[in-house]
């Protein structure tokens, strides 16, 4: 009981938090997808909320955790393993409680211009120390809604702090150093300073190159190859838009979204210098590619379905009146009310229940 009740403490506790972060993200760009993101999950939390109310409350749901906790119970192995699992779960969530905490906090002291405390607590977490991760990832989401609301002023000074942190980790040559560059292009562009958005996406280009080849570089060069576009350097833009498809084909297959994103550009640019039967079979192709992702979505959501049908037989199956589980247990009482030692009279008012 006592386990039970920390873990979910700390599950609704992480809930909070996570919630702490979409709201902020959704006040920092109050559009429409947030929004309705936000009434979703917290809909989605009092779903959840009620629906373990009235779970809990079900016959069959009491009949299965009675015949787990038997089996949990009379088995020393699996009770023991039991512990050691909620010991682990708990140990788990405490440290995710703590971590995304610091996190929060470090990103509430960014948002109120305390850069100070916020590089502090963002380099000391182990975020910086994974793989793949990007530090202080929950201010570079803020940050976007900021440039997306058009406060591109708030938005720099953001940008900058996440250029020094990643300077200060992991120097001026790291890929998540040159991708901050990219971000602060982007920011250029938003603005419509194109001179400045090509010069600095160069400059992530080449950063990245140099650490790590051509890897996940066809996001800039598409976008490089939009300020091309947008100053009318349309040769620029065609070699860019034109390498960004070869990296992201060669990097995701030819049916990716990336893929498709980087042929609807270049069949603008192509529309622009009245290419268009071209600019066509560039703009048919990404619209095939969309439709497919489409339909595979839709395969999920029919795959999901079908899990969750199957999980209710297997459910049934195992802790049904007569469901090879529930028969295990009422055994095991059985056996240990015969053997009279070790039996209480609870036992048989648990023998009612689960024969019931």
């Amino acid at each position: 009981m006592k386990f039970k009740l920390t873990k979910q403490i700390l599950l609704w506790t992480l809930c909070g938090i996570l919630t702490a972060y979409l709201c902020l993200v959704t006040f920092a760009h109050p559009s429409l997808g947030l929004v309705a993101a936000l009434s979703l999950e917290l809909g989605f939390f009092l779903f959840m909320l009620i629906f373990r109310k009235i779970n809990a409350k079900r016959k069959s749901e009491q009949k299965k955790k009675l015949v787990i906790n038997v089996l949990i119970e009379t088995t020393k192995p699996i009770s023991i393993l039991r512990k050691i699992f909620d010991s682990g779960t708990i140990a788990v969530l405490a440290l995710a409680v703590i971590l995304f905490s610091l996190d929060l906090s470090a990103l509430c002291a960014a948002i109120s211009g305390n850069f100070k405390y916020a590089k502090a607590a963002y380099i000391i977490s182990p975020f910086p120390l994974i793989s793949e991760c990007h530090p202080a990832f929950s201010l570079e989401i803020y940050s976007g809604a900021r440039i997306e609301s058009g406060k591109f002023e708030e938005a720099h000074k953001y940008t900058d702090f996440l250029l020094d942190l990643r300077k200060s980790i992991y120097g001026e040559n790291n890929w998540r150093y040159g991708g901050m560059l990219g971000n602060l292009a982007g920011l250029y562009y938003k603005e419509g300073n194109f001179e400045k958005a090509i010069k600095t996406y160069q400059q992530s280009i080449k950063v990245c190159t140099a650490a790590e080849g051509n890897k996940h570089l066809g996001s800039a060069y598409t976008r490089l190859a939009n300020s091309y576009r947008a100053i009318g350097q349309f040769d620029k833009a065609k070699i860019c838009y034109e390498k960004a498809l070869a990296m992201r084909i060669d990097e995701y297959g030819a049916n990716s979204l990336r893929v498709a994103e980087t042929k609807f550009e270049l069949a603008s640019l192509l529309s622009v210098t009245n290419q268009n039967k071209l600019a066509e079979t560039y703009r048919f192709d990404a619209q095939k590619i969309v439709k497919s992702q489409k339909k595979n979505k839709s395969n999920d959501l029919v795959g999901l379905i079908s899990l969750i049908a199957f999980s209710f037989a297997v459910s049934y199956f195992l802790f049904g009146k007569r469901g090879f589980l529930t028969g295990l247990a009422i055994k095991k009482i059985e056996r240990k009310i015969n053997q009279g030692a070790d039996s209480n009279p609870e036992d048989l008012a648990l023998l009612s229940k689960l024969k019931a």
